[in-house]
């Protein structure tokens, strides 16, 4: 009986064992697939910041070029990085650089961040999804789904937001 128990639990710990690491092996493929996703989406970033460094030197904007063009330089570099490294070396690189400049990680985070919510944003306008408007005539409009009332709609039912000033003789 006792060896049966011991049997079992050896099958067990190898059944679990084996499940952990189909498990870590399907984790890091997925990685990989989204490192290259990643990869591919930073390509044809930079390719569109280095079209728009060309338009500027079109237009005479010989500053606004050479910026945007090591921009995008910058963004090849880091396709080629990330392309060339495992998700293991990745990982270990940014936790690396997170531990030697916490703030420049924090900065590149929420730069990368804003960055990315534009292009998402940019993105689904071009698909057709509607979008409204920005600016101070909309800005209440979200906030509620009642019609907006007229001050004397307000009066007549007694739900004034201030108490009247006016006098009835």
């Amino acid at each position: 009986m006792k060896a049966e128990a011991g049997a079992a639990q050896e099958a067990a710990k190898n059944d679990g064992a084996d499940f952990a690491a189909s498990v870590k092996d399907r984790v890091f493929k997925e990685a990989e697939h989204g490192k290259e996703t990643v990869s591919s989406g930073l390509e044809d970033f930079a390719a569109a910041i280095r079209k728009a460094s060309e338009e500027l030197g079109n237009r005479d904007q010989s500053m606004a070029s050479t910026l945007v063009r090591e921009v995008a330089s910058g963004l090849e570099r880091a396709t080629g990085s990330i392309k060339g490294k495992s998700v293991q070396e990745l990982t270990q690189s940014v936790t690396g650089f997170a531990r030697r400049q916490p703030t420049a990680f924090l900065v590149g985070a929420a730069l990368a961040g804003i960055a990315l919510g534009r292009f998402a944003r940019a993105s689904g306008e071009g698909h057709g999804e509607a979008t409204q408007p920005r600016g101070p005539s909309n800005q209440g409009a979200a906030r509620s789904r009642e019609p907006a009332r007229s001050h004397s709609s307000w009066e007549e039912d007694g739900s004034a937001p201030f108490p009247s000033t006016s006098t009835s003789t």
